[in-house]
């Protein structure tokens, strides 16, 4: 399944694995990455196990620790946003 065609659950863990290889990329503990987002290690760990969703602020906190785009993060591209306002625009 590729991402544009993945489901909320499937674009979840994608985003789980994403955020894990990130952290590991960059030599992070869960604790580090925890102190520099300013949320607490147990919120890391669900995050990367697809348990939890960060808030919108702590997305954009993740983005700027690692230097992507929120829509990197969350594995969005171009032309999914195109799809979807598309089929928005059909509806």
């Amino acid at each position: 399944m590729d991402e544009q065609t993945a489901t909320p659950k499937a674009r979840t863990m994608e985003f789980s694995t994403r955020l894990k290889d990130l952290r590991a990329q960059s030599a992070l503990s869960q604790e580090q990455l925890a102190r520099r987002v300013g949320v607490s290690r147990q919120a890391i760990t669900k995050w990367e196990s697809g348990a939890g969703r960060p808030e919108l602020e702590s997305l954009v906190a993740l983005a700027d620790v690692f230097t992507v785009s929120v829509d990197a993060l969350l594995g969005v591209d171009d032309a999914h946003v195109r799809e979807y306002v598309e089929s928005v625009a059909q509806a």
